[in-house]
Order: structure tokens, then sequence, then C-alpha cells
């Protein structure tokens, strides 16, 4: 049997990592990277607070989406529907509209209950 010593050889890590990875252009992989400066304090805060978390990912993800919007821009892609586009729903009108009856029925029983 053949043993293999787990050595971190980075330098065959990253040849590996070459051979494998694409070199595509920007437009075919949309890749965003967010370098959102946070104060160490802001992020110990985070640890155990589930609603900062979630703000936290919630400016990343602004970040980035104001980024790329930019950068479509940049490559003069459009990055609005045009007025004319239909697109298939997945729910039924019956269904949105059985939806709406309910939600308007619970905001009329919370009004009367006020």
């Amino acid at each position: 049997l053949k043993t293999m010593s787990h050595v971190n050889n980075v330098a065959k890590l990253k040849e590996r990592l070459e051979s494998i990875q694409k070199k595509l252009p920007w437009i075919e992989t949309l890749d965003v990277t967010v370098d959102l400066k946070v104060s160490e304090e802001d992020l110990k805060a985070t640890i155990s607070d589930n609603l900062k978390q979630e703000m936290l990912l919630y400016r990343q993800s602004q970040v980035g989406a104001q980024q790329s919007i930019a950068r479509l821009k940049s490559l003069n892609i459009a990055t609005v529907r045009p007025e004319d586009y239909f697109a298939e729903m997945v729910k039924s009108d019956e269904h949105m509209k059985r939806v709406k009856e309910k939600l308007v029925s619970k905001q009329l029983v919370m009004e009367r209950t006020e």
C-alpha cells in the first residue's frame, strides 16, 4: 500500500487550479467580488445576531448588484425588460386572486379588532 503524506504544496495546488480554471469573459460568469469594509466590532456583533448577519449579507448583495449593473451598462447591455415583455406566470391568475382575497380579509379583520 502506498501512503500519501498530506503536505500543503502551494505550488502544486496553484498549478492544478490553473489547469482546471476556465478563462471566460466576465459576461459569461457574472462573478462579483464585494470588498465591503466591516469593522471588527461589527463583525463580532454579527456572530450571535441573525438580523445583523442578514443585514450584512443584504448590504453585500446590494453593493454587488450595483457594481454589476454599472458594469453591464458600460458593456451596453440592457438591464431592464422591454415594456412589451411577456413572461409565463408560475401561479395562475385565479390562484393569485384567491391569495389577494385572503389577504384583504385578514387585513379587514385586523382593522376591525383595532
